[in-house]
């Protein structure tokens, strides 16, 4: 009968799982879609980024004009 907790068997469980811990949740679930849907979520996830930094950016833009503008 084989031993079932070895410690091989839990090191190669540790590697797996530790794979997972360090995925962002996008990056994860993207795992158990089909490979077109991974490329479409992909390009939403870089689209969104995108319009945060551009939001980012602007509000960083408003907040020097009215520094500037009260100085």
């Amino acid at each position: 009968m084989r031993k079932h907790s070895s410690k091989s068997d839990h090191q190669s469980e540790e590697l797996l799982f530790g794979d997972f811990e360090d995925m962002s949740e996008d990056q994860f679930f993207e795992q158990f879609e089909k490979k077109d849907s991974r490329k479409s979520s992909k390009r939403k996830r870089d689209a969104r980024r995108q319009i945060e930094r551009y939001n980012e950016d602007r509000e960083l833009a408003r907040w020097i004009n009215d520094y500037h503008l009260e100085a």
